[in-house]
């Protein structure tokens, strides 16, 4: 399901992992925006949907 994530650079990685940490931290499951995710991480919203399915699958990627 997350092959495509498991396939960037490390560095990459650990940025979407943590700037979503800090945002689903912050607010919770339905506030949180994917747009702050993707910015604080760098990445553009597509690139973020393009490694996950949708802000559920991320969240349930986060937080098992």
């Amino acid at each position: 399901m997350y092959e495509i994530f498991y396939k960037l650079d490390k560095e990459k990685q650990k940025r979407i992992i943590n700037s979503s940490l800090q945002i689903f931290s912050i607010n919770d499951f339905k506030h949180a925006s994917t747009d702050d995710i993707a910015t604080k991480a760098k990445i553009s919203k597509g690139s973020l949907f393009h490694y996950f399915k949708n802000k559920l699958s991320l969240y349930i990627f986060i937080y098992p």
